[in-house]
C-alpha cells in the first residue's frame, strides 16, 4: 500500500508487519555486498541494478552495454541506507491497523487529503 499527499511530497510506502519490514528487506539485499571486502570481491567497485530503481532513488549511474545501471558500490550502499532511513523517519502509521483506526487520515506534514494506491 502506498499513501501519498495530494499537495506536498510526503508519502509512506507500506506498513510494518510480520511479513514486511522495510529495514530487514533492505538489509538482506545489502548483506551480500557488505559481508565481503568490497575491493577484493569487486575490483571495479561497480554494482549493476535496474535503471528505474537507480533513478527513483536518486543514484548517479552510468549504463553498461547490457542496459543496466552501473553505480559505484559505495554510493549504492550509502544511498540505499539513506533511502531506508528516510522511509522510516517519514512513516507516520507503523501498521495498517494504526492507519485504519486513525479518524484523521490526513497528511502529517501539511494536513491535506491523502491518496491510497
Amino acid at each position: 500500500m502506498f499513501i501519498h499527499c495530494t499537495k506536498c511530497d510526503w508519502c509512506q510506502d507500506d506498513f510494518w508487519s510480520e511479513e514486511y519490514n522495510p529495514v530487514r528487506r533492505e538489509m538482506e539485499r545489502l548483506s551480500k555486498l557488505v559481508e565481503k571486502a568490497i575491493d577484493k570481491e569487486n575490483p571495479e567497485r561497480e554494482y549493476k541494478t535496474d535503471r528505474i530503481m537507480a533513478a527513483q532513488r536518486g543514484m548517479p549511474f552510468g549504463v553498461n552495454e547490457e542496459g543496466f545501471a552501473v553505480i559505484d558500490i559505495r554510493d549504492y550502499i550509502a544511498k540505499s541506507l539513506e533511502v531506508v532511513a528516510r522511509s522510516v523517519r517519514k512513516m507516520h502509521w507503523l501498521t495498517k491497523d494504526d492507519f485504519d483506526k486513525d479518524s484523521n487520515q490526513r497528511c502529517p506534514t501539511c494536513g491535506s487529503e491523502l491518496t491510497v494506491d
